[in-house]
Parts: C-alpha cells; structure tokens; sequence
C-alpha cells in the first residue's frame, strides 16, 4: 500500500476499494484523476498488471487530494498502458455563484453550474449551462461530476462499492446538490478474476 504517491502526469496505479475487489486510476494532470470502469480481484503483489486503458470505459474523472486518501493507492502499474484519451473538462459547479455574487457584491440565487475548464492546470472555465434544472438536465447531471475536490477515502471506496454491488453510480455531491433526482443506475459491473486481466 503507497502512503504517498508524488504526482506524475499519466502514471496508473491499482486501488483499493475493499479487500476484496479492486481497480484502476490514473493521474491525468493538476489533481485530476480518471477512474476506469473495470474491477477485479485482489492483485499479486509480485505482479505488475499489464493491459491497455485506451480500451477500457472510463468511469468518471475526479478531482483527488490524494496524499489525504488512506488505505487507497496500492501500487504503480508501470506495465499499463496509460489512456491516451482526451481528459473530460466538464463538471458541476457548485461554488460559480456563491463566487459570482461575491464578485458582484449581490446575492445571487443559489443553484449547480456546467462549466468547461479551460485547462486542466488552470481555474479559468467557461459556463455552458447556467442552472443545472434538475428536470431539464437530467442527461448532464447523470453524466457529470462535481469538481469539489475528495479527499476522504472511506466515503470514495463507499461510493465505489455502491456501484459495484447494485449498479448505482451516485456521488455524495450529486445527492447534496440534487436532493430530488432519482440516483443514476448504471448497472452492476463484472468482477474480474486479475488472473485474466
């Protein structure tokens, strides 16, 4: 298990989201990690995994504090093949207008952007949805993450698990930001045995 990882731009590595079953990240840029829908059981530690990400579905993209992660980063894979992918620039906004009203000196009504970065490595980003309606934008709430940073790794790995035992892809920021939406059912995925990875 790595206490501390140092940041390295498209580096994999295996995590741990319970002592049985496991997955796959890789730092993309900044804080952002990609997470990938695939999931196995518990790796040899002698072994390095080797296949190629450019063929695996990518879960989401979240923005980690990743030295606050414990019990989570299990080792670098230097046999993978890092995804070569564009990396998603879209999130949720949950702090645009708490920001914006600050910057107008007003109080603005409270409510989730859409917004595209710029850059990966900077803060600047373009709105493209002003309002996240929570009847309108189903598509985009499913679809998106918020860009909070995580740096909780019980509540990440529980998350995780969630996914993996009933199919539900549900964020603690979605169910805060979007009390009313029914929680996205993605589908339970296969657990793989790491022997066949």
């Amino acid at each position: 298990m790595l206490k501390r990882i140092r940041l390295e731009d498209n580096q994999v590595y295996t995590i741990k989201i319970s002592d049985e079953i496991y997955s796959i990240v890789q730092h993309r840029e900044n804080n952002f990690f990609e997470f990938f829908d695939i999931f196995f059981t518990k790796p040899n530690e002698k072994k390095l995994l080797s296949l190629d990400l450019n063929s695996v579905p990518i879960l989401c993209t979240y923005v980690l504090a990743s030295n606050r992660l414990k019990d989570f980063f299990v080792q670098k894979e230097t046999l993978v093949k890092p995804n070569e992918r564009t990396c998603n620039r879209i999130f949720h906004n949950p702090f645009h207008y708490m920001m914006e009203g600050l910057r107008q000196g007003k109080t603005l009504p409270e409510g989730v952007a859409l917004m595209q970065l710029k850059s990966l490595r900077g803060i600047n980003y373009e709105v493209l949805i002003a309002y996240l309606d929570e009847d309108k934008h189903i598509n985009e709430i499913y679809q998106y993450n918020s860009s909070g940073m995580i740096g909780n790794s019980e509540k990440l790995k529980a998350e995780l698990l969630k996914y993996v035992e009933t199919g539900e892809f549900w964020s603690i920021a979605k169910a805060h930001s979007f009390p009313n939406v029914v929680p996205y059912q993605k589908g339970k995925p296969q657990i793989l045995s790491v022997e066949n990875l």
